[in-house]
């Protein structure tokens, strides 16, 4: 594709070079650069990329998105924000892959894997190839947007009708996500983490209220239990639907199965812990306002397990072990809840640590 035909919608401070040259991917990383590449020069905390250019260009990138002109001889784009610039970019390259997937995001500090995996148990069910991108899929709980687009669409190109992605504070503030259009978008939760990024507990929320926006999503499913989340809900901009515990009448649990009664259907989870519920709320809620029957809903999370995410071992032991991801101090007090609810009688160990 053309570079001028990249940055619809980018304020472009500055062309220099050919404009017409022709871009065949798009990078942030300089050791991922192949011929006809768009090189983006991300300045970071610690290295700026504007000082890997010229190593891209060796590598045969034919353009560059820059923050600051540079004494090379190839096409660069001068833009105020490079990371602002780049998602938009990143997503008109890849033919904007979001526009022709089902692409709900979820955030919220705890709850995003196991919710994106009940998401794409739902949507399976339901007849749609899916994924999910997050924390099991790669280093990064959501990628740099040029991987992010590039991901997306690949599961365009391979026939998957839908994608459940895990979207983190460090990925809003960053802007990873823009340039994704979501059908829906999810708050699990917030409670302390990342504090050593964002500095204090409004600003945390303030990263991950910039998804809620009707430029970004159609729609939100928010947690009415949390207090971060009504705040969301008194936000007029955005349609919302909320979500509680009330909502799972009925409820049962063991240390590696749930069963509720939600909208009138039974739904049997594969997972103990009454916060899974929690997630199997926030992705049974949204697969409803994306037009997915019920009894299909029920169906797509009964099977569903993640590893890691209150995974019961089963090894011949004569006692139940529960291995679970918690690592913040609202998923730690969660887990050791309902795992004294869900291991009756007796003592409870907990090993814990780095």
């Amino acid at each position: 594709m053309r570079l001028d035909e990249l940055l619809d919608g980018v304020d472009v401070l500055e062309l220099r070079g050919d404009a017409a040259v022709d871009v065949r991917s798009v990078t942030h990383d300089s050791a991922q650069v192949t011929p006809g590449a768009l090189f983006c020069c991300v300045p970071g905390t610690h290295v700026d990329g504007h000082d890997f250019a010229d190593q891209a260009v060796a590598a045969g990138a034919v353009a560059l998105l820059v923050e600051r002109a540079l004494p090379l001889d190839v096409s660069q784009v001068r833009v105020a924000d490079v990371r602002a610039a780049m998602g938009p970019v990143a997503a008109a390259a890849y033919g904007h892959p979001s526009r022709w997937l089902t692409v709900v995001g979820v955030t919220g500090t705890n709850g995003k894997t196991t919710t994106t995996h009940f998401l794409r148990g739902i949507f399976e069910a339901n007849g749609w190839a899916s994924g999910t991108i997050g924390t099991l899929d790669g280093a990064r709980t959501t990628p740099e947007a040029p991987v992010l687009q590039a991901t997306l669409a690949s599961m365009r190109d391979n026939g998957q009708r839908a994608a459940a992605v895990e979207v983190s504070s460090h990925a809003l503030a960053q802007r990873r996500v823009d340039g994704v259009h979501f059908a829906a978008v999810v708050f699990t939760n917030l409670s302390q983490d990342h504090l050593d990024y964002h500095g204090t507990m409004e600003d945390y929320f303030a990263a991950k209220a910039t998804l809620f926006d009707p430029d970004r999503a159609d729609v939100a499913i928010v947690n009415a239990d949390d207090p971060y989340g009504r705040r969301l809900l008194e936000d007029p901009a955005l349609r919302t639907v909320p979500y509680a515990r009330a909502d799972a009448t009925g409820v049962t649990t063991a240390a590696d199965r749930a069963r509720f009664t939600w909208r009138g259907v039974e739904v049997q989870l594969a997972v103990g812990g009454e916060f899974n519920i929690d997630y199997a709320l926030a992705a049974t809620t949204t697969a409803a306002e994306l037009g997915i029957d019920p009894e299909i809903i029920a169906r797509g999370v009964e099977d569903v397990t993640i590893p890691g995410r209150y995974e019961a071992v089963h090894a011949g032991q004569p006692f139940p072990v529960i291995v679970d991801y918690a690592h913040t101090p609202d998923g730690l007090e969660q887990l050791l809840l309902a795992a004294r609810r869900d291991v009756r009688g007796g003592r409870l160990f907990v090993v814990f640590g780095a």
